[in-house]
């Protein structure tokens, strides 16, 4: 709510603050955030990544955030490097643990393995910010060649607005995933005043 007062350089008068018609309700922003590195297969794996905001539907994710997931590892089928850039995060949720939270971050991203760049691959990040416990982190890619395909998904059938047409492959084609050696995961709700 915004309170404010005119005044009148001839007389001083001030001008009374309008009324307020409606009762302002303040809801919480959820933030999740992260960087370090985890030791997968015995290599240095690297991310980094952020997600706010979004709408929050009746099944408990919220759609459409703010966010970038960066993620810098090992292809462990051919040893090549391999680095993922989100290129639209579609939907996050946050769940509550016994000994923290975790956070499941959604979308597309770009793929690049050794010299080839991939487009339209679907990501899944999965984050657990510990209490008691260590942090971690999983990043799960399928490429798109359809679901019916080992580690597919069917990029042709997806509609945003519809989240039953998402089909995955049960198995992802990569996936990294370990508690964090170096880094933190922070998963928190922000009070907008």
């Amino acid at each position: 709510m915004l309170n404010y007062a005119l005044v009148s350089a001839a007389t001083t008068e001030q001008t009374p603050a309008p009324t307020p018609t409606a009762t302002t309700i303040k809801r919480p922003l959820f933030f999740t955030a992260g960087y370090g590195w985890i030791n997968n297969y015995q290599q240095r794996d690297d991310f980094r990544f952020y997600i706010e905001k979004g709408n929050l539907r009746p099944d408990g994710w919220r759609y459409n955030p703010n966010g970038q997931v960066n993620f810098t590892g090992r292809d462990f089928k051919n040893n090549q490097v391999i680095h993922v850039w989100s290129a639209k995060e579609w939907r996050f949720k946050i769940l509550n643990l016994t000994n923290g939270k975790e956070a499941v971050i959604a979308g597309t991203a770009i793929v690049k393995i050794g010299e080839n760049v991939r487009f339209n691959w679907w990501f899944r990040v999965t984050v657990r910010d510990g209490i008691s416990g260590p942090d971690a982190f999983m990043i799960q890619l399928w490429r798109p060649t359809g679901a019916n395909t080992a580690g597919g998904w069917s990029p042709l059938a997806f509609n945003p607005m519809q989240p039953g047409t998402l089909h995955l492959n049960q198995t992802a084609f990569y996936e990294a995933h370990g508690i964090l050696k170096s880094g933190n995961i922070l998963i928190k709700p922000i009070i907008i005043k």
